[in-house]
């Protein structure tokens, strides 16, 4: 694997991840065969030509890329990367990979990603169970088509009936 092919698998990861702390590029760099300093480097070269920025901390792919990315290194034929590899590598971020599965499939039209996006809410606990997170990624997965759009809007329905204590504002 050339080292260009090394930094597009590394860009794709980061972008799937939502990001990068340097102690993420860290662990990601023997994920994708480089030195953390190399890969530290090319991380920091490309944010001179914008393909990169840091923000808070946090090394992001530029949002025009990040979807298409994420979609052709993990959902075209031949695979460059199973997704799981990347979310048994980063359980810490369980919603980002999810997040960037729904933006694939939003932008492409592999089957593999719009598979992998109902799998993935498919096997999501009861709705009454979900956090604001997991929400934002079924918001997502709502743009995909009406079936989409309908388990994510009979989610909502659920919670919404589901009974709560009630709540009083102070002030």
């Amino acid at each position: 694997m050339t080292s260009s092919h090394r930094m597009l698998e590394a860009l794709a990861c980061v972008a799937a991840l939502g990001g990068a702390s340097p102690e993420t590029l860290y662990a990601l760099a023997p994920l994708v065969g480089v030195a953390p300093a190399e890969l530290s480097g090319m991380v920091e070269g490309l944010a001179h030509n914008g393909l990169v920025e840091c923000r808070d901390d946090i090394w992001h792919l530029q949002p025009a890329l990040r979807a298409a990315l994420v979609a052709r290194w993990f959902f075209t034929t031949p695979v460059r990367r199973p997704r799981a590899t990347l979310a048994a590598a980063f359980p810490d971020h369980a919603l980002s990979p999810a997040l960037a599965v729904m933006s694939a499939a939003e932008v492409s039209s592999s089957q593999r990603a719009r598979d992998q996006a109902k799998t993935w809410v498919r096997s999501l606990p009861a709705a009454t169970s979900w956090d604001t997170n997991t929400f934002a990624v079924a918001a997502r997965y709502a743009r995909l088509d009406a079936s989409a759009a309908e388990f994510a809007t009979n989610a909502a329905l659920v919670v919404l009936a589901a009974p709560r204590e009630p709540a009083q504002a102070y002030g």
